[in-house]
């Protein structure tokens, strides 16, 4: 009888969207048109910033070199983890020498930009290509999943506001935080649009291209249970949202093909970065620590910016499970505690960068003028000073 009551019930929203469109047709082929124009606006927008982001690196490069105009090219974004991608898009994984250590990067994204630079000829390009073309992804995605909650004001500065986030220049350049940001964002958003399959294959692949892509596992469950409470029916496809561990199975079969040890990422983390899994209090309180004993710069980066940064996870995840649906609040909890369950704290603005949720939190509190001016500020200056630093081989992130 429940059963039958629910078909009457989906059938009878059907008819009322099909009277709605029979009446009004112009309206919905208008919100079509805006929804298209706004994605090209997005597409427009992110690849405007990315020429932007990379053009004033090299401008900060020379202005902070002393060097002649021209002289500063767009290798200066080829720093820290940029020459490591490129080399394994370039060799692949290697067992012995100092490549070795590179092991520790997931294949996915070095992949993407090798099979580019068969087209390009040329690694960092085909990087640059990648990653802009992900990012691109990435901002429409978050449009798309931000408009099935919120209005088309709030997704628009939702996107605006990852695109100018402090950390946001890693989207553009070498590194896998474009690639990973669309698949995650693309795996949920498939997971709210019941589209598991594809949820599944996305999640996958997020976790062939960065480790927290497993987070995707518990957060895809959170979502699943949720519907599963709204419609009182289980269905074999939220299975899907165990698929991310064979994503990651292909990462631990690249391991063992190389090394003859599927978990040789873990001890070449440990022996290179001393990096394990710790209570996340005491890597915060040393990053607390080096505020106050750290030397000025050390102070300021590793001391201040990452303290922030952990702030700002924590008080945004504690929203999250206040304002927005569990699967993000798991997604931004899991995330905000690998992050910082290790025995130091290093990287957090840019793996905060993945915790879109954030982006949709800040949208809102960016309703109030005051607050829209404070943010972007905010943020502005911290990437401007992050991207200034990063050119000149400065640790950042």
């Amino acid at each position: 009888m429940h059963l039958i009551k629910v078909r009457l019930a989906k059938l009878e929203g059907c008819l009322r969207d099909c009277v709605a469109v029979a009446k009004h047709p112009q309206n919905t082929a208008q919100r079509s048109g805006i929804t298209r124009y706004d994605e090209w606006y997005i597409i427009s927008l992110t690849f405007t910033i990315k020429i932007i982001t990379l053009l004033f690196g090299v401008h900060a490069f020379n202005a902070f070199q002393a060097a002649a105009p021209g002289s500063g090219s767009l290798e200066v974004w080829n720093r820290w983890d940029s020459p490591a991608y490129l080399n394994i898009a370039r060799h692949g994984y290697t067992s012995t020498g100092p490549d070795r250590v590179q092991l520790v990067m997931l294949p996915l994204y070095p992949f993407c930009v090798h099979a580019f630079a068969v087209i390009a000829r040329n690694y960092l390009v085909s990087a640059f290509v990648v990653s802009g073309v992900a990012a691109a992804v990435a901002a429409v995605l978050l449009y798309k999943l931000t408009r099935l909650d919120n209005s088309r004001a709030t997704a628009l500065k939702a996107v605006w506001l990852m695109l100018i986030f402090p950390s946001s220049f890693f989207l553009h350049i070498a590194y896998a935080e474009s690639l990973f940001l669309a698949l995650a964002i693309g795996c949920l958003y498939a997971a709210r649009s019941d589209r598991w399959m594809l949820s599944g294959i996305t999640g996958a692949l997020a976790a062939m291209t960065r480790i927290n892509g497993l987070i995707l596992i518990p957060a895809l469950a959170t979502e699943a249970i949720q519907q599963f409470i709204s419609s009182r029916k289980w269905r074999s496809q939220w299975l899907w949202a165990l698929a991310p561990l064979g994503g990651f199975a292909a990462y631990l079969f690249a391991n063992y093909t190389t090394t003859g040890d599927a978990l040789a990422f873990l001890s070449i983390q440990h022996e290179n970065w001393h990096k394990s899994l710790d209570w996340p209090w005491r890597a915060i309180h040393g990053s607390f620590d080096l505020i106050r004993f750290g030397r000025p710069n050390e102070a300021s980066i590793r001391g201040l910016e990452e303290s922030l940064f952990i702030v700002l996870g924590l008080a945004c995840s504690v929203a999250a499970w206040l304002t927005m649906r569990p699967a993000y609040a798991s997604w931004m909890t899991l995330n905000w505690i690998l992050f910082t369950s290790v025995g130091f704290i290093l990287c957090i603005p840019r793996y905060t960068l993945v915790m879109f949720p954030i982006y949709i939190l800040l949208a809102h509190i960016a309703r109030y003028r005051i607050c829209a001016a404070i943010i972007t500020t905010w943020c502005l200056l911290s990437s401007g000073l992050l991207i200034a630093l990063f050119v000149r081989g400065w640790w950042v992130s």
